[in-house]
């Protein structure tokens, strides 16, 4: 027990210590900024181009919802794209006032929101959502990939390293999408895992209803990764999806009268994310803004510029995306309770 504490006390040390430095950088970037000079660009900002930000980031919403419908109509489980946009946006909301940033809201409370307002299996819902991920990754690592190439390799050398570590991965992750769901081995590893988790945290293990589980998942999964149409067209989803991205990013920066370059872009729509899976303040606040930041100043753009544009997309995503996720939150909730009480 006393172990146990103090594992448990040096841990949140470590944390507080993280986040305090995290709220040190922040306060050191703003305190060099001008705030006055921020105050006036953001004044002269041209809001026709953040307008179209805010459309480029509903359209990605659709996207995504569209995508879900496509992965699970494979699975057998006919969903509307109204009422998948709707879950997409309660896991926004989610996302945003957990530390989880991008680990919280989904898949998990995705997962368990489609679960309670469409009455679709955990394993269907988990393969839906675990092919998605699958089948982005190759483009998020791609376009990764490709600003690293651009802004930082000048030597042939560098770049030699580099698309080498590229090809690795993307075999990789294609070996894992064509090898490991249509295998047997997988599933009994998978569950073996699951088991030893459940083990760990002294909860009741019942093998016969865990390796059912992981069986079914696998089922599923395997609807949608061994059907090529099906597989190719959430890949052109997830294409559509990063390139709304990259264009609302690209808005922004013109409604300040800045032309960022392409690999500004691509780190932009990368980085940022990859440091909202640490999981620290709600939202990402503090880490995900630095990281913004550092990025644009790193890439060229002046600090008041990286500041105002790491704003506007932070209101746009956080803000906005809050607001408008509580609201499909709660429209779930009424509408779900409104058929418990027809039904009684």
């Amino acid at each position: 027990m006393i172990e146990r504490r103090f594992g448990l006390g040096r841990r949140t040390l470590i944390l507080g210590i993280f986040i305090a430095l995290v709220v040190g950088v922040v306060l050191f970037v703003f305190l060099r900024a001008d705030l006055g000079s921020l105050l006036n660009a953001l004044g002269k900002a041209n809001y026709s181009f953040v307008l179209l930000a805010f459309g480029a980031y509903i359209f990605t919403t659709i996207t995504l919802a569209t995508r879900w419908r496509i992965s699970l109509s494979a699975t057998g489980h006919s969903v509307g794209i109204h009422n998948l946009w709707l879950i997409v946006f309660g896991s926004i909301f989610i996302n945003n006032l957990t530390p989880f940033t991008y680990s919280g809201g989904d898949p998990l409370a995705r997962l368990f929101i489609l679960r309670k307002t469409q009455h679709v299996p955990y394993s269907s819902g988990s393969a839906s959502i675990m092919s998605e991920y699958l089948l982005d990754l190759p483009v998020s690592i791609s376009l990764l990939m490709t600003g690293i190439l651009l802004h930082f390799c000048r030597t042939p050398l560098a770049k030699l390293i580099v698309a080498t570590i590229w090809i690795a991965v993307m075999i990789l992750l294609f070996t894992l999408i064509i090898y490991f769901f249509p295998k047997r081995t997988g599933a009994s590893w998978l569950g073996r895992s699951i088991i030893r988790i459940l083990k760990v945290f002294r909860r009741p293990v019942s093998r016969r209803e865990v390796m059912g589980g992981v069986k079914r998942f696998y089922a599923r999964a395997q609807a949608i990764t061994n059907r090529p149409k099906i597989a190719f067209f959430m890949f052109i989803f997830a294409v559509i999806a990063w390139a709304l991205a990259l264009t609302r990013l690209f808005f922004i920066f013109q409604a300040l009268g800045f032309d960022p370059p392409l690999p500004m872009l691509l780190l932009g729509i990368t980085l940022p994310p990859m440091a909202g899976l640490l999981p620290l303040l709600p939202g990402g606040l503090g880490h995900v803004d630095v990281t913004y930041v550092a990025v644009f100043v790193l890439l060229g753009a002046p600090l008041e510029i990286a500041i105002l544009v790491t704003f506007i997309e932070r209101v746009i995503s956080l803000v906005f995306g809050t607001i408008i996720g509580a609201g499909a939150l709660s429209y779930l909730g009424i509408r779900a309770w409104a058929k418990q009480i027809s039904k009684a």
